[in-house]
């Protein structure tokens, strides 16, 4: 038997299967908390300090920004 893991969704949950080296399988859930769905890079609590840059596109002829 091959040892290795996985993650799958699995209930709504996140669930880490690991099989041994003797073919012994264990879940793990990942998802404990309803933060645990939130990614780590999905939040920037340092948003103020980027510039948001904001684009028009302006249709040939036309001169108003309204």
């Amino acid at each position: 038997m091959r040892a290795g893991s996985k993650v799958v969704i699995e209930d709504g949950q996140i669930i880490k299967v690991e099989k041994d080296k003797n073919g012994i399988i264990t879940k793990t859930i990942l998802t404990k908390d309803w933060h645990d769905w939130i990614d780590y890079w999905a939040i920037d609590f340092n948003y103020e300090d980027k510039k948001e840059i904001i684009k028009i596109k302006i249709e040939s002829g036309d001169t108003s920004l309204g």
